[in-house]
This record gives C-alpha cells, structure tokens and sequence, in this order.
C-alpha cells in the first residue's frame, strides 16, 4: 500500500510540473514580411493572413519540446503598398492555384532557454522545400508565445522566376529574407 501511495504521489507532483497544450495563432499578431532587390530599389512585402496550430510542451515554465507546428498564409493578402507590386507578387507566388504559403514542422533540433533549431518544410507556389531555421521564442506569463525569425531563400527555390516590370528594364534579385514574427496562445489543454 505504502508503493502504491508513493506512485501516486509522485505521479501528482510530475503531472504538475509537465504540460501539453494545444496553440493557435493570433491572426493580428503575426506577420511575414519578404525583403528583396532590384536594379532599381529595395522592396519589402508584408502579410497578417496567418492560420496555424502548434503542440507545446512546457516544464517548469521552460519550452521543453514542440511537438507540432504548423502555419498557413493566404499568398494574396500580401501587400507592399504599391498596386503593380502588389499584382506582380500574387502573380509571381501563383496564387490562384496555390492560394496558400505553408510552414510544417519536420523536426526540433535543439532547444535552448530562447531559441531552437529546427527542420521544416516551406511550400511556395505549390513547391515544398525542406529547410533548417534557427527560431528566437519568448514566452508570456500570460500563456502567449511568440516565435521570430529570418530564413534566407532564393525565389527559383519555389521555382518562381523573379518578377521584371518596365518590359525587363526592372529587375527583381533572386534572393529574399523572409522574416517571422507569430504569436500563439493557448487554446485548450490537451
């Protein structure tokens, strides 16, 4: 009897110390903004679009593990603030047939006390790339955590020709930053 009280009590202890919960993304806070070149400026687009769960697991107030993750973008909802860039973009990304830009989690690599490394696969214009990242966190009291990052790409990764504009005179480069900022917060205990 004296084993079976000690199982239990510890038991009780440990599930306190140790939770999984169910994420979701908070759609106003959570943004993707692509940075490139042309021979002519430098140009950013941004998007708030986003959709997305994840399962975390937390000790003692520590990111212990990820256990899924997963984010949706509408390619449309990009913007720029400028109309022709705007439609080149949505043309570029395709989106009338891939009307969304995903991130799921592979794999954690490591975990530290505000950051992790991990693998996950991109899909762009209907094209997945698998990719390695490293991810700064910080984590709320209130529950919220925020997961921020660069990834480093080239559009011909997707198989997206970099746009031109002026009959070619306007040149867009290959290469593009994209950088992350998504807040999620609990939904539910599982």
């Amino acid at each position: 009897m004296k084993v079976i009280t000690t199982i239990i009590l510890c038991f009780l202890i440990t599930s306190g110390t140790l939770a999984q919960d169910k994420f979701t993304v908070v759609q106003d806070s959570s943004t993707i903004t692509v940075f490139g070149t042309s021979n002519a400026h430098d140009w950013e687009t941004t998007t708030s679009s986003a959709e997305g769960t994840a399962i975390l697991k937390f000790e003692n107030g520590g990111l212990l593990s990820v256990d899924s993750l997963s984010i949706t973008f509408l390619a449309s909802s990009f913007k720029s603030g400028k109309k022709v860039m705007d439609k080149k973009t949505r043309g570029a990304l395709n989106d009338k047939q891939h009307p969304t830009l995903q991130f799921e989690l592979i794999s954690i690599k490591s975990i530290s006390e505000d950051s992790i490394y991990a693998a996950g696969t991109f899909t762009v214009a209907g094209t997945s790339v698998e990719r390695e990242v490293s991810v700064k966190y910080s984590a709320s009291p209130s529950g919220d955590i925020k997961f921020e990052g660069i990834a480093p790409f080239k559009m011909t990764d997707f198989g997206i020709d970099p746009p031109t504009a002026l009959l070619g005179s306007l040149k867009t480069g290959d290469d593009v930053d994209v950088q992350f900022k998504v807040l999620f917060n609990v939904a539910n205990n599982l």
